[in-house]
């Protein structure tokens, strides 16, 4: 690696796939929420394959059972929040009946 890439001090990380990165939107979509994150988080796009979505669960496997201890209850105390965030809006979806469409076969 290049000398400036070894010294540097990476505040967080993140693994987009390139296709995400080529199309302005959605490289903004994910600067703008890296950027947002704590200092030292992992933000961890799934790509569309079946086959990268497997190798980034390792990752982030990997990131989870190797992160510094003092950071254990912050992150625990935030995927609580997070998966309560998501429970209480997960519970009001209603499946939308398209009347004009018809039916898989």
């Amino acid at each position: 690696a290049p000398k400036a890439v070894r010294q540097a001090w990476l505040d967080n990380i993140a693994l987009v796939p390139a296709s995400f990165l080529s199309e302005p939107a959605q490289k903004q979509k994910y600067t703008t929420i890296a950027k947002h994150l704590p200092r030292g988080s992992v933000l961890l796009c799934p790509p569309p394959c079946a086959k990268q979505k497997e190798v980034l669960a390792k990752v982030a496997a990997y990131f989870r059972e190797n992160m510094p201890p003092q950071w254990r209850a912050e992150y625990e105390a935030l995927l609580a929040a997070a998966q309560r965030f998501a429970a209480e809006r997960s519970r009001h979806i209603k499946p939308v009946i398209w009347r004009d469409l018809p039916a898989p076969k």
